[in-house]
This record gives C-alpha cells, sequence and structure tokens, in this order.
C-alpha cells in the first residue's frame, strides 16, 4: 500500500504573532501537499480558529507552488464595516 505524503505541520502561534508584527503584509503561513488541507486551513484563520483570533481580524488565501499548495494570511486589525 502506498504511503501518503507527510502532512505540513504549521506553528500557528509564531505565524500569528509574525503577522500582527507586519499588518497588512501577507506571509507563508504553510505549504500543504493537498489543495482540499490548504483550502481548508485558510477558512479557519478567517473564522478565528486557532492561533488567529479574534475572528475577522486575519484574513488568508492559498497559492499553488511547485511542492503544493501555500496558504498565506495577513493581519488586518480594522477590517473595513459590513455594508
Amino acid at each position: 500500500m502506498p504511503r501518503r505524503k507527510q502532512t505540513a505541520r504549521a506553528n500557528h502561534q509564531a505565524a500569528a504573532e509574525g503577522l500582527r508584527e507586519m499588518p497588512g503584509v501577507a506571509l507563508t503561513v504553510v505549504v500543504c501537499p493537498a489543495p482540499y488541507t490548504a483550502e481548508s486551513l485558510a477558512r479557519d484563520i478567517r473564522r478565528g480558529r486557532y492561533a488567529y483570533t479574534p475572528a475577522g481580524a486575519y484574513n488568508a488565501r492559498t497559492e499553488p507552488v511547485d511542492n503544493g499548495t501555500a496558504v498565506l494570511a495577513w493581519y488586518d486589525p480594522a477590517p473595513a464595516p459590513a455594508e
């Protein structure tokens, strides 16, 4: 039976702290081998899970890279008011 690819691990506490130090700058949090894993993590970041609190203070997106799918996130301490 073939072995699964090694799942990427992220230090979410360190990533969240680094993002807070540079508001508005997108940084790579982790590169995931599967795109669905990256999409799920990006959604969790936007919802304020792990160390990315409060909900809505962080934004995230995914981007294909050579060895998988990167999760990029940035800190936006004052998001625009909802219309």
